[in-house]
This record gives structure tokens, sequence and C-alpha cells, in this order.
């Protein structure tokens, strides 16, 4: 007797996240490596806390992203044939962050 072979779901959630870094004191201007460095910490914090929240939700299980609702949408025949209930809570979902700083400058 066949098995089906096991569905797995892989989503990567790509994010554009901009940012305005306004300083108070000392009165420097922030250089580019401090800017480059910065939005890397910040990738990897939105990385850690967004893939945290969403392995959260994953348990519940509750889909409030929308991951399901995507995949109906773009694949509505696959979706048919697909338990999402049992899918979901092992899918696979990395985030994506790419943070940029715009403007840098000072606060008074």
């Amino acid at each position: 007797m066949a098995t089906s072979p096991k569905l797995q779901m892989v989503y990567i959630a790509h994010m554009e996240i901009i940012g305005v870094l306004v300083e108070s004191l000392p009165h420097k201007e922030i250089r580019w490596e401090e800017k480059q460095a910065i939005e890397r910490k910040a990738e990897r914090m939105v990385k850690e806390e967004g893939e945290r929240l969403i392995a959260k939700l994953q348990s519940l299980p509750t889909d409030p992203v929308g991951f399901g609702r995507k995949l109906r949408i773009f694949y509505p025949r696959e979706w048919k044939t697909l338990d999402w209930e049992r899918i979901y809570p092992e899918a696979k979902i990395t985030v994506n962050p790419s943070f940029t700083i715009t403007q840098t400058g000072l606060f008074q």
C-alpha cells in the first residue's frame, strides 16, 4: 500500500522596514558603519521576535497573519485538498526583514 507524501508548507515573510534615527545627546553625527550596524541589529531583532510570535500563533493555532488566506487565493485547487488546521502548526515560516534608516539627525 502506497503512502501519500507528507506536505511541508514553507513561507518566507519578506518585510521592508524604513526608519528615522533621531539622536539626543551627545551631538555627534552617526557614521555610515554605525548606521549599518544599527540596521543589522534591528533586522536580527525583528527576525527573532517575528519568528517567536509566529511560532506562538501556530501553537494556538490561529492565523491572524493570513498565511492560509494567501494560499487559498493563489492556489485554490491545492487548497481544496489540504487539511490547513493540521498543516499550519507545522509550516516552516521564516521572517526575512530588511531595515533601512533613511534619515539621521539630532533632537533638540
